[in-house]
């Protein structure tokens, strides 16, 4: 009774017009309390009128099982809808969750693509994976200078101080020559996001993992690697 009355006074509330962002403020405001279960009835009606911050929070809450049951395959399917909807970290959100179902080479280097698409959509998230991925070589040959390129990218990008990315880019700047870091350093300077596009939206849209989710399925994920 109570979730039914907490869903009902969000649909209400989005049915407010010019409300959408403040109701999605106020579901990110309950989730960083905790609030899990107002979270997701803030979130769930703003994600059916096609919403893409509040499909993927959704995607998360289902991935995570925050407020709801763990469900792998309803998490997938909320961070597809997203991303057909131009979220950048929802294609890295399915990457990971790629990566965490099947282990083999195949599978890391369709994870890539999904990277690569998020970071040049200037997520943080997806930067930081598809330079870990450069650097480690895996799903992708190694190329230290692409894995500088987006650690740099990565943690310019990001809205706090991640000790960590910053600690992985002076890593790999501890290898590169002066010449190398300074040539970077101005590719990074003149870095431009990408445009969400058709071709990216198809990508998601038509990919074997997003109608499997559609489906209801995730095949082969062992939720003990994500």
């Amino acid at each position: 009774m109570r979730k039914l009355i907490m869903f009902s006074l969000a649909s209400m509330l989005v049915a407010c017009v010019g409300q959408t962002k403040t109701l999605y403020e106020q579901g990110m405001s309950a989730y960083d309390r905790s609030h899990y279960d107002l979270a997701y009835m803030t979130f769930l009606p703003l994600a059916k009128t096609g919403d893409a911050e509040a499909q993927f929070m959704l995607g998360v809450m289902h991935v995570r099982g925050r407020g709801v049951d763990q469900d792998i395959p309803k998490g997938m399917e909320w961070y597809c809808q997203a991303a057909m909807g131009g979220h950048a970290t929802a294609f890295n959100d399915i990457g990971v969750l790629i990566e965490a179902g099947q282990n083999g080479l195949r599978m890391k280097k369709e994870a890539v693509k999904w990277f690569v698409i998020s970071a040049n959509l200037d997520s943080a998230y997806g930067q930081y994976s598809l330079a870990k991925r450069y650097h480690d070589g895996e799903g992708v040959e190694k190329d230290l200078e692409a894995a500088y390129l987006w650690y740099n990218l990565s943690y310019r990008n990001m809205f706090w101080d991640d000790h960590e990315v910053l600690e992985k880019l002076r890593e790999v700047e501890d290898v590169l020559t002066s010449f190398q870091i300074r040539k970077l350093d101005l590719r990074a300077k003149d870095w431009k996001a990408a445009d969400f596009d058709e071709r990216m939206k198809d990508f998601a849209k038509t990919s074997s993992v997003c109608k499997q989710a559609f489906n209801g399925v995730v095949a082969h994920f062992d939720g003990k690697r994500l």
